[in-house]
This record gives C-alpha cells, structure tokens and sequence, in this order.
C-alpha cells in the first residue's frame, strides 16, 4: 500500500510540477516511525491536513478538557474510516487508530516511544494489524486473516509455498524495505557522500527502476492502484 499509494502522489507532484504547480509531499518515511501518532503525521499528509483543518479544530482541537478532547479525537478517527469507505471495516480501522491515538496522547506513551528503539516495533506492530482491516472485504475475511497471521488457523509458520514465494518475491521485499528507508539522507548525512555525485547517481538509478518497471509492466496484467478502491 505505500508503494502504490506513495508512487502515484509522486506521480501526481511530479506531473503538478511540469505545469508550475506545486504540490506538498504526501509521505516521509512514515515506517521509520517509533508511534502511531508520529506514522500519521508521515504518512497521507493531506489527508491528515484536511481533517484537522476542517474537522478538528472546528471541534475545538486539543485546547478542551480531556473527555471533549477525547471525543474530538474519536470522531475525527472514525470519520476518516468511514471516509475510506462505507463498511464495518473501514470504521474499525479508523476507530482502532483512534483509540491507539488517545492512549498514546493521554498516557504520554507516544512521547516514551518515540525515544526507545522498542517504539519502532509497537508502532509497525500496531500499523500492521490495523491495517488489516482496511484489507479485508469484509469481517469475516479479517477473522480470517487475524486468524493466520496470529497462528489460529493450523497454518504452520513455513511451507513450500512460503519458500516459493520468498524466491520469487524476496528481492522485491528486500528493495521495499531498502527503499522505504531514508537511505538518501544517510548516505549524505552520516557517510558525508558528495551532494552533486548522489545526484547523478541516483537519477541513473531511476532510469535503471524505469526500465525493469516497464519491462514488468509489458509482460504483466493489468493491475490497477491499491488505494484507488478507497
């Protein structure tokens, strides 16, 4: 979902650019976060923007007591599920974040994260199975899916199809999570790489992705964007 959803605001910014248009970034690494609140504020910037421009502020934002507070934040959470779409797990998911959000803001547990390597660990671990939800047709397949990710449904942890997939699929994960990285900054901020060579390297290494992405593409089926059903 990052990639596909990430991919095309890029596209969209870059397209917004060629005609003099200027369009915010949509996603910094959000999954370098160490909370949940840090992930969504790096990750659908917009989004994020609109509802607390038009929304939460509107309801009084944070300067309220704490049990209006709370229900500022809950409504906001679960009107940006609903906003994904009309079903029970689209209210799930946004009301699960909603509830992580409020812990984490109550109980000063985003702030202990975010300074403790453990807080990388509880903040994918949440992501991850809330998202769940947002993956999910409908509730019974989510059961489903909780059920084999958590070990309930008899389904062992590896098979031969596990090892098919990883060798099929394994450089791809392994790019994804390169990829997902701020290795750029890293490159120019703790390895003191010169500025104008990342430059230049880097964009023959986006002619490189160009190429193989189309070569997939032409020998590929249609696959429309994730994020367009929502």
């Amino acid at each position: 979902m990052y990639f596909d959803f990430s991919g095309y605001s890029d596209m969209a910014i870059g397209l917004g650019r060629m005609f003099g248009f200027h369009f915010l970034e949509n996603f910094t690494y959000p999954f370098i976060c160490k909370s949940v609140g840090e992930f969504w504020k790096r990750w659908h910037i917009s989004l994020g923007s609109w509802f607390t421009d038009y929304l939460y502020i509107p309801l009084g934002g944070s300067r309220v007591k704490t049990p209006r507070l709370v229900f500022n934040m809950m409504v906001v959470w679960t009107l940006t599920g609903l906003w994904h779409g009309a079903a029970w797990t689209y209210f799930l998911w946004g009301f699960g974040f909603g509830v992580f959000l409020v812990i984490e803001r109550l109980t000063g547990m985003g702030k202990w994260m975010s300074g403790h390597r453990i807080g990388h660990f509880y903040a994918m671990f949440v992501v991850v199975t809330i998202t769940v939800m947002i993956r999910s047709d409908n509730l019974h397949v989510a059961r489903i899916f909780y059920g084999s990710m958590f070990g309930m449904n008899g389904a062992p942890l590896w098979n031969p199809l596990t090892t098919a997939f990883v060798r099929e699929y394994g450089p791809f994960l392994a790019a994804g999570v390169l990829f997902s990285l701020p290795v750029p900054e890293f490159l120019r901020d703790r390895l003191h790489w010169n500025v104008n060579f990342m430059k230049v390297a880097g964009s023959a290494c986006l002619l490189v992705l160009t190429f193989i992405s189309i070569t997939y593409i032409a020998v590929g089926s249609y696959n429309p964007f994730i994020y367009f059903n929502f």
